[in-house]
């Protein structure tokens, strides 16, 4: 009996520790979504992500890297998560329903003659700024109708916008718009959205258990409302009022 006893608090024992409670996750400056301010990781994806964490009953350790090395080191299991990674990102877990927007839009001159994103063609023979590096569809650069540059910042590309170096920049919602305030930039976005993606903490396939607690938390903030503490603060609305605006799914996102 009492070896029966030892093999069941054994095995109690292993399962507990097979579940990893402190987790690292790397990140890359990606305004407002996550950035350093005063020694600490934050921004909206940080903030969003702590907040499930803690609700999983897990503690994170946030990391700052290249974004290219914070993908590989994921992919690898150096690094249990790579902040807004995607499913992209080899050997890596992402929850379905993912919470952090990632919008790409057409930025134009305050005075451009542009009211409406009609398709690349509108753009023909025009010169068109971009950031190297991002995701962009593939059929951006399939097009051979425009001449393309590409910028290594946002904010770069849109300096160069206000500039008259370019005729439009291809950029994200959130982190354009927070950047077109900060500097006073004389530049506007116009719609529809060229593409639009959700991201999410995505955790390295060894951690399945990990990842499982992480989503049924992040499952309840939208179930609560919670997540709107987030989108308020960073966004200036709520979840839904975002969703429905860029007429997202709240089911199922589109694949980033």
């Amino acid at each position: 009996m009492r070896l029966i006893i030892l093999i069941m608090v054994t095995l109690t024992s292993t399962a507990a520790v097979a579940q990893k409670q402190h987790l690292t996750a790397c990140f890359s400056d990606w305004y407002p979504y996550s950035y350093i301010k005063d020694d600490k990781a934050t921004g909206l994806s940080i903030e969003i992500y702590s907040a499930a964490i803690k609700r999983a009953g897990l503690e994170i350790v946030y990391e700052h890297r290249p974004w290219k090395r914070c993908r590989i080191e994921v992919s690898n299991g150096i690094v249990d998560a790579a902040v807004d990674g995607g499913i992209k990102i080899e050997n890596t877990l992402n929850a379905n329903k993912r919470p952090v927007p990632w919008v790409i839009l057409v930025w134009v001159k305050q005075n451009s003659a542009y009211q409406k994103f009609e398709g690349y063609s509108q753009f023909k023979s025009k010169h068109i700024a971009y950031v190297r590096g991002y995701g962009y569809p593939q059929d951006f650069f399939d097009y051979k109708g425009f001449k393309k540059s590409s910028v290594t910042k946002d904010l770069h590309g849109l300096k160069v916008l206000q500039g008259r170096d370019v005729d439009a920049f291809f950029g994200d919602l959130v982190n354009n718009t927070q950047l077109v305030k900060l500097h006073d930039l004389n530049v506007r976005s116009i719609g529809p959205a060229i593409s639009i993606s959700m991201l999410t903490l995505s955790f390295h396939n060894s951690l399945l258990q990990e990842h499982s607690r992480f989503e049924v938390a992040l499952n309840e903030m939208y179930k609560d409302g919670s997540i709107d503490i987030f989108y308020n603060k960073y966004l200036g609305t709520t979840y839904d009022e975002f969703m429905n605006k860029y007429s997202i799914s709240k089911g199922a996102h589109p694949p980033n």
